[in-house]
This record gives C-alpha cells, structure tokens and sequence, in this order.
C-alpha cells in the first residue's frame, strides 16, 4: 500500500485531526493566532524576551512583580507614557535609548472590564475561593469593585491575576488607551512585527532578540508618519 493511499483511508476513517497534529505546522496557522492589529510597548531597554514579572517602575514604595506586560495600540499613547515616566528630555536616559517595539499579540482570551458576563465570572470565582465577611474576602473585595473601571493598578493584585488565569484569561483591558496586560508575554502570546515563522522558538519568547527597535529618541515624535509593519 502506498503512503498516499494509506494516509487517505486515514482521514476516510476521520482521522484526520490525528494527520493535523503530526504534521508540521504552517505559516498561515501561526500568524492566525495572532490579533492583526499592530500594538506598541515602550521601555528604556533593549528587549530579548518579555518579562511579565518585572517590577513597576512608577510603583517607588510598593516594590512588586507585575504579573503582566502591557502594549498599546495607540503609538500616541505609548509616546506620551514614554515622555511622562521616563522624562526623555534627560540627556543621560537619552543615551540609554528610549524604544518602542511593534508586536503582534494574541487577544483572543482577554478579560473584559465591560463585559458583564466576564466580572460576573471573576466575582463568582473570588466568592468559591474565598469565605465572605472573612478578612481574606474583604480585603479582595476591596479591589473587587473598583475592576470594572479597567484601572492597571486594581488589575495587578497578585489574587485577582490568579483568579483570571484560572479562568482561563490570557490578560486583561485595561482604561488606559488601546492598552491591554498579558500575562504569557514571555510564552508566545507576543512576536514582532518582524518576526519569521520558527516552530521551535515559537513558545521560547526570544521573538524579539534580533529586531531593530521601532523608533529611538530621533525619530520618536515622528511615529505617527511610520508605515505600520505587517
């Protein structure tokens, strides 16, 4: 019997999702996963693998992991937190280089601060895990209320990122512009726009690691003339 008619009976037979699984992956079935809007991330530093776990360097006195990585889809916005936090008029950062990186990311599981259904399930969550009028419940309740604002900072607390990745979210929205939190920002939910199909790097996170940064402190106000990359 020949391989072709062998691997026909197969998929007569329905297995066809079995064939699917061994054989390799396309290019096409990567970039589907993957939202076709362009989002931007600034930092002050070169970027091989995003770390979702790095400190917030607004938070001076509440020195914690962030538990995720946030990009926007708005270059404007992300140029102003740019200007606003990491003071780009001062010539010694200048000389660190002040980057934003254009990726592609994937959305398709985001928590949604105005989906009603999505809070309904976060409280319910918080209610199972939690006995209410314990001290423990209070204090997460606290914060609780105020997540339908889509407030960054109510999204970081360590128990309300637990409860969303155990129901099964990839991030969240948050109020600010365009912007959103990935919690597997290091995991392949993130590539650059540049970024070419490799099978074996695709759950590495190093997808960044060879790509020229998107604009530097010279050409940082003329981001919105740039051609958006595919």
């Amino acid at each position: 019997m020949s391989g072709i008619g062998a691997l026909g009976k197969i998929i007569a037979k329905g297995g066809g999702d079995v064939i699917r699984k061994i054989l390799p992956k396309t290019s096409k079935d990567y970039y589907d996963q993957f939202d076709p809007q362009t989002y931007y991330h600034a930092t002050m530093e070169d970027i091989d693998v995003f770390d979702p776990n790095k400190m917030n360097p607004m938070a001076e006195f509440d020195e914690k992991p962030r538990g995720a990585t946030y990009f926007s889809s708005s270059p404007e916005y992300v140029n102003e937190y740019l200007d606003e936090y990491f003071d780009i008029s001062n010539p010694n950062q200048y000389e660190t280089g002040a980057r934003i990186y254009p990726v592609k990311i994937k959305t398709k599981n985001l928590f949604d601060y105005e989906n009603k259904d999505h809070i309904n399930k976060l409280e319910s969550k918080i209610k199972d895990e939690f006995e209410i009028g314990s001290s423990e419940y209070e204090e997460i309740d606290d914060v609780l209320q105020y997540i339908p604002n889509g407030s960054w900072g109510d999204f970081e607390n360590s128990t309300i990122q637990k409860s969303l990745k155990d129901l099964g979210f990839s991030g969240y929205k948050t109020s600010e512009p365009g912007t959103v939190g990935l919690f597997n920002s290091d995991k392949g939910d993130v590539r650059s726009v540049f970024a070419k199909f490799d099978p074996k790097q695709e759950k590495s996170g190093e997808i960044l690691a060879t790509v020229t940064p998107y604009a530097t402190m010279g050409t940082i106000g003329a981001l919105a003339g740039l051609e958006d990359a595919t």
